[in-house]
């Protein structure tokens, strides 16, 4: 009876100094080869595969992953699987890293190679909450006037500061009376990166979640030609979870330094859906990111039985959404008519009849 006295407390004292967490997962890597026509190469893709305890959780990790990377859902088995269509003729190289894992949160991050007239790298980042597989954003980890806060007076300020400073040493380098020069070319660069980045419509939330901190990413000021005078690169800014501690959401402050039981504000955008057409077909829907100034937003949904994307693009209105598929001539073939109940959606499918339709988590 001490003994299991004794073990209980001890968990206990484990659950509450934060050392038990979350859910396990496990991540593999699917091997997937891809046709590329126009090239003449197969390159092979090597793309994350979750593996947990809960296959749902799994499923709604893998899936955002998969829809957002190759517009498909997740190979129902990690077997190495072959994509037949050419969709992915300007990607040559794809890979990922696991960049956290404690139990509480997954952070993956892809590197990846474009070509076109020139080939170029380029990245993604993904993290998600273990314990119900659910992506997690800037607006989940951040309260509105935390983030404002945050990005105003400490990530725009520290990234200012760093285009300054290279633009004072390009200047050093530079030849003031060749106004054409490569270096003063990249200065004006610079100088419009600066203006850039301070405007609301182009500021970049992607980031990544490790145990100590959170490194907030942007792509570089440089184009293609004037990389190799872009001392800056690719932002990655760190700061201490704890320094975030006064812009953070309650949610926040549960993922990042295991306080309270915050859960994230209920929203269908950005978060895999399962649902039914008509209460009997299986469909899988992803609202991508939240709606523009406009309003607009773009969506993609597939018939789980068929596993083809169908892209849709959709218009919000307080908590209506309308969402139009279309054919290759640009003609609308249905109108989905939905309204919003915290993270699920329902209403109709409008086409050549009318259909329920509904989907959550």
């Amino acid at each position: 009876m001490k003994i299991i006295i004794r073990s209980f407390c001890l968990w206990l004292i484990l659950l509450f100094s934060g050392l038990v967490l979350g859910n396990d997962l496990s991540v593999k890597t699917l091997s997937i080869e891809v046709s590329n026509k126009e090239r003449g190469i197969s390159p092979v893709f090597s793309l994350p595969f979750v593996e947990s305890k809960s296959s749902k959780i799994a499923a709604r990790i893998n899936d955002f992953i998969f829809i957002n990377e190759l517009g498909i859902l997740t190979p129902a088995k990690r077997n190495d699987y072959k994509l037949k269509q050419d969709d992915y003729a300007g990607t040559v190289e794809m890979s990922y890293q696991v960049l956290n894992n404690n139990g509480r949160v997954l952070s993956i991050g892809f590197e990846k190679e474009g070509c076109g007239a020139y080939c170029e790298t380029y990245g993604a980042d993904y993290n998600f909450d273990t314990d119900s597989g659910r992506a997690i954003g800037i607006s989940d980890l951040f309260t509105p006037e935390g983030w404002e806060v945050f990005n105003r007076k400490q990530l725009l300020v520290e990234r200012q500061s760093q285009i300054k400073e290279a633009i004072l040493e390009l200047k050093k380098n530079s030849d003031k009376n060749e106004v054409n020069s490569a270096e003063n070319i990249m200065v004006e660069q610079f100088q419009d990166c600066i203006t850039l980045i301070a405007d609301p419509q182009y500021t970049s939330k992607t980031f990544t979640i490790n145990n100590k901190a959170v490194t907030f990413t942007r792509e570089r000021c440089s184009n293609h030609a004037f990389r190799a005078l872009d001392n800056i690169g690719d932002f990655a800014n760190a700061y201490p979870v704890e320094s975030l501690r006064p812009y953070l959401s309650s949610y926040g402050k549960a993922l990042l330094l295991n306080e309270g039981t915050g859960t994230a504000a209920k929203s269908p955008f950005n978060q895999v859906l399962h649902g039914f057409i008509g209460g009997k077909i299986a469909i899988t829907l992803l609202l991508l990111g939240n709606a523009y100034e406009d309003q607009s937003f773009s969506a993609v949904y597939f018939y789980d039985k068929h596993r083809q994307s169908i892209p849709l693009s959709g218009t919000q209105q307080g908590n209506s959404l309308t969402l139009k598929e279309t054919d290759d001539k640009g003609k609308t073939v249905a109108t989905i008519k939905l309204a919003i109940d915290g993270e699920s959606v329902k209403g109709e499918w409008l086409g050549n009849n009318k259909l329920s339709f509904e989907a959550a988590p």
